[in-house]
């Protein structure tokens, strides 16, 4: 809440957390305001999935469970559609099966265990399976997960559209080199050296320097070596620092991308469960 109070009145219009049962594994942010998530309880071994608007952090829906549960993922997103996968064995990180669902509701609308999502733009679906020992490929209804068009000669389906993110509408951290210029001055200034671990990760936004690094702790914890892991806002113009928090203690290793720009919002997570959205 501290950002609140230091920053220029009148900079901040929004911002909302959102806390998870478990450890956030991953979010996907669709192309209609809304972000899906991953919830998932390492120790249990199970998986439960929710839905946030982007603007307000009003959940949609939380706590949705579907076929394999933990052994499941996000695969993507088109339009209103949200596509869930399996693996083809726990032992094997192959994706396999397809969860088709109502990207405002959770409900499912089709699935089928024996296809492999290839592509998914603007509804048209493309998977690949095998039958009878051969390798095919078929475009699917958006809606019903009906096979309209097969074949074995994968050339067919040309125009495959790939299933990352669309990384025009984010802005990833860089990692800062060291004695890298005046930026480099500035975050040093606010950054315990001697006990720094790994890389600095930046982002120069307005007038602000954003970054995230890890320091070891200095309290063993059972025995073993731990980081700590911070994020701060720094002022370019006058260096003093805006604001501070500390995203995870006693963690084994650093993390990369502990947090992003989406369109014009800020996001990072805390304590792997607490996802925190901020406009500057």
């Amino acid at each position: 809440m501290g950002i609140l109070s230091f920053l220029k009145p009148g900079r901040i219009t929004s911002k909302w957390t959102f806390t998870a049962k478990g450890v956030i594994w991953r979010v996907l942010f669709s192309e209609n305001g809304v972000i899906i998530g991953e919830d998932r309880d390492e120790e249990e071994k199970s998986l439960v999935y929710f839905c946030l608007d982007e603007l307000s952090g009003k959940v949609l829906w939380r706590e949705k469970k579907y076929e394999k549960e933990w052994w499941s993922g996000i695969e993507t997103i088109d339009g209103n559609t949200l596509f869930i996968h399996g693996y083809a064995s726990p032992d094997m990180p192959e994706n396999k099966g397809i969860v088709a669902l109502d990207i405002f509701s959770g409900r499912v609308l089709w699935e089928n265990p024996g296809l492999r999502l290839l592509s998914a733009y603007k509804g048209i679906i493309v998977a690949e399976g095998y039958y009878f020992g051969k390798r095919i490929f078929c475009r699917l209804d958006s809606k019903s997960g009906i096979i309209q068009e097969e074949s074995a000669d994968r050339n067919k389906f040309d125009n495959l559209h790939d299933l990352g993110i669309d990384e025009r509408r984010y802005t990833f951290p860089v990692t800062l080199i060291s004695g890298e210029g005046e930026q480099g001055k500035i975050i040093y200034e606010h950054v315990n050296t001697e006990e720094l671990i790994g890389s600095v990760e930046f982002i120069e936004h307005d007038d602000m320097l954003l970054f995230n690094y890890y320091e070891k702790n200095v309290k063993l914890t059972q025995n073993r070596d731990t980081l700590n892991n911070y994020f701060k806002i720094v002022s370019i113009a006058n260096k003093r620092l805006i604001f501070s928090e500390t995203l995870n203690t006693d963690v084994s290793y650093p993390v990369p991308d502990a947090f992003f720009f989406h369109d014009e919002l800020l996001f990072y997570i805390k304590d792997r469960s607490i996802l925190t959205a901020v406009r500057l």
